[in-house]
């Protein structure tokens, strides 16, 4: 579309040459680009801005920075993926084999943010040593899966575009996880967001539901457009996802909304939270038999426990420690 003769950009970004490999593989490598520039500027901003983020850990600044990227692509996902499940006519008429332009566009550069999270993920797990068999599985499905439908010129674009709606819950956790590093645990909207954030995961079980239906309901289709390893992966993917990611996922945010734990790192305690006070166990030289001194006989008009109770005043009052009233 047009306005007044000047030509719309999302037109001409949306009505390039897609079955060129060189529009696909240069979107792809634009998607990386653009993704890879979101999380630089969000390290710049942050160190600059955010005094929480300064007093992080090395590794929890990367996690940082990818979960705002991870938010930014979160949102583009949502759009493209509500836009082809409620609104797109085409991809309605035929979930199996139905193609748009605009959809190019958001496989394309999906593909390029799945490949920069892929690297990121794997070279933070070189650095620190760290490994998570979900998310790693999570990415390693995403990456191929969509570059599968980048290379298949026949492959429908319904089912890409339902898979994208699937990170409708990543900007919620996003700013869950940033909240609770800031110490706002306790605060009614970080409670609001992981509300909302719960229900999004149980609505990513609904979908993944609605993709098993189109799947089966057009298996005949799918197995003749899709390449088989291509089509063996998105079974096997959304199998996991189905029966194994998304229940775990939606245990730990329902667990986080009631306990609120940085559980990506393990903490001991819960972030916003002041640890207890460590109690301090009784120093045996505080107390007279530790000193040398006969264990004391009862005496008239006083007990064991108050000469106890008295010198362990003084040893309080001189050391900082507590005597036990017990010899």
């Amino acid at each position: 579309m047009s306005l007044g003769g000047v030509a719309d950009p999302a037109d001409s970004v949306f009505d390039l040459d897609y079955v060129s490999w060189k529009v696909r593989l240069v979107l792809v490598v634009a998607g990386f680009t653009f993704y890879l520039g979101v999380f630089v500027v969000c390290h710049q901003l942050s160190s600059a801005l955010n005094a929480t983020y300064r007093s992080l850990v090395a590794r929890e600044k990367v996690f940082w920075n990818l979960a705002a990227t991870r938010a930014v692509f979160g949102v583009q996902s949502t759009a493209a993926g509500l836009w082809a499940l409620l609104l797109d006519p085409v991809l309605q008429a035929d979930k199996a084999l139905g193609q748009q332009n605009w959809c190019w566009f958001h496989i394309t550069t999906a593909t390029g943010f799945f490949f920069f999270e892929n690297v990121l993920v794997h070279l933070s797990n070189v650095l620190f040593c760290t490994f998570d068999w979900f998310l790693a599985t999570h990415h390693f499905f995403a990456f191929l899966g969509f570059l599968g439908s980048v290379v298949n010129l026949q492959a429908g674009h319904y089912l890409a575009m339902i898979t994208l709606l699937l990170e409708m819950s990543t900007p919620f956790t996003c700013a869950s996880w940033m909240l609770l590093k800031a110490g706002h645990s306790d605060s009614l909207l970080w409670r609001l967001n992981q509300w909302v954030m719960v229900h999004l995961f149980h609505c990513r079980m609904v979908l993944t539901y609605h993709m098993w239906w189109v799947c089966l309901g057009h298996w005949d289709l799918l197995a003749r457009s899709l390449f088989l390893p291509h089509l063996a992966l998105f079974v096997v993917g959304l199998a996991l996802l189905t029966l194994i990611i998304n229940p775990y996922w939606t245990h730990k945010k329902t667990h986080q909304l009631l306990n609120p734990t940085d559980w990506n790192f393990a903490s001991r305690h819960a972030d916003g939270q002041v640890p207890s006070k460590k109690v301090l166990k009784p120093q045996q030289d505080s107390c007279p038999a530790a000193m040398g001194l006969s264990k004391p006989q009862p005496l008239a008009g006083s007990s064991v426990s108050s000469i106890c109770f008295l010198m362990g005043s003084w040893s309080t009052l001189s050391s900082g420690t507590t005597c036990s009233p017990f010899l």
